[in-house]
């Protein structure tokens, strides 16, 4: 199958000096990428879902043990509840960056956590999540 996609000027240029440099074609790469991106939004996807059955279950932590859990410098008491699969998806990536930078993986859990809390204290901010109803008001 046949599909042509309209690139930006500056993202086609980056993509025929990859080309030039992986010696791989533009539409290899293309499809690799697209690939790439597919399976990491169905994971994505499954991740969400299987969080929200967590939750549904009864298997949310508070957000104060969670951050004590994970060893956040910035735990604070927040009515926010995480789902043991977003501890563990946490605790991966603390555990991914602190070999090689522990103060980076500090910041990482620090900007992870100072997020959460945006997100509680507005809630509208971005776009609606999996299972979440938009308010009656939305036009």
């Amino acid at each position: 199958m046949t599909n042509t996609v309209t690139l930006p000027q500056s993202v086609f240029k980056r993509l025929e000096k990859l080309s030039a440099s992986s010696k791989r074609s533009p539409a290899f790469i293309v499809k690799q990428a697209v690939q790439e991106r597919l399976d990491y939004e169905k994971w994505a996807l499954e991740q969400i879902d299987a969080g929200l059955e967590e939750l549904k279950a009864g298997k949310g932590i508070p957000h104060d043990e969670f951050w004590k859990r994970i060893g956040a410098a910035n735990a604070r008491k927040k009515l926010l509840e995480w789902s043991p699969r977003a501890q563990r998806n946490i605790e991966a990536i603390r555990d991914y960056i602190t070999p090689d930078n522990p103060v980076a993986a500090r910041s990482v859990l620090d900007e992870i956590c100072q997020a959460a809390e945006r997100l509680r204290d507005f809630p509208m901010l971005g776009h609606p999540g999996r299972g979440v109803q938009e308010p009656e008001n939305w036009s």
